[in-house]
């Protein structure tokens, strides 16, 4: 899809009211045609799936964080999987989801999250991506499905994450394969699990999970009678 059409489609959005689902993936569209596109696209009252994968989100990102942070958001499902979502984007977003109480289904695949991690050795008040999402993980009542494989959630952030399961209750699949969750990430990960009663899809794969790891999650089946599927390829086991 050219810049000319994507603004063509902009314009007809709005007569189109019906319109619940809308898919623009893969069209390497940039910022341009996007931010006007998404401010025609929180307009429409039905809207339920939002897929916007594969283009570039910069401007768009904030128009979308604005609409997440409104009571009349409709969207239950928000593709932006490889959409150059940085840390300062993902916190932004996660704001804004922390009281949203519509969204189901969220995916962040393949982004930037975690590439600023390293700042928080001489910034530790800096909130991170990963750190963003355990915060709106604990707040959350409604989100069901998060998928944030194929980033580079690691050390303090990949912590947060593990510990947030321990007070989220609406979560059910979480897709966490290609990060670098380590040792003490991934205990901390098991140590929630234990207490977690609402997750059943778990996928930790090619995370770097040690062998001390892998025995404190386990155990933390010892309680948890809800995880039916756990995913845990690629890892030092």
């Amino acid at each position: 899809v050219g810049d000319g059409i994507v603004s063509a489609l902009t314009r007809v959005l709005p007569e189109l009211p019906h319109v619940s689902e809308l898919v623009l993936r893969d069209n390497r569209l940039t910022d341009a045609p996007l931010a006007p596109l998404c401010e025609s696209v929180v307009h429409l009252p039905r809207l339920v799936s939002l897929d916007l994968s594969h283009n570039d989100m910069d401007e768009a990102a904030e128009v979308l964080r604005a609409y997440l942070d409104t009571p009349s958001c409709t969207l239950q499902k928000l593709c932006l999987v490889n959409s150059d979502i940085d840390d300062w984007e993902c916190a932004k977003l996660m704001k804004a989801i922390e009281k949203n109480k519509s969204l189901r289904h969220l995916e962040l695949a393949r982004n930037l999250i975690g590439s600023a991690e390293m700042l928080n050795v001489v910034n530790p008040d800096l909130v991170t991506g990963g750190e963003a999402i355990a915060d709106m993980l604990q707040m959350n009542k409604t989100l069901e499905y998060l998928d944030v494989s194929w980033n580079t959630i690691r050390r303090d952030s990949a912590e947060a994450l593990g510990e947030a399961l321990r007070y989220n209750t609406a979560l059910q699949t979480r897709t966490l394969a290609q990060n670098a969750f380590c040792a003490l990430a991934s205990q901390q990960l098991g140590d929630s699990l234990a207490i977690n009663d609402t997750l059943t899809h778990l996928d930790l794969s090619y995370n770097a999970v040690p062998a001390k790891a892998a025995m404190v999650l386990a155990n933390a089946f010892k309680t948890n009678f809800t995880i039916t599927h756990l995913e845990l390829a690629g890892n030092t086991i």
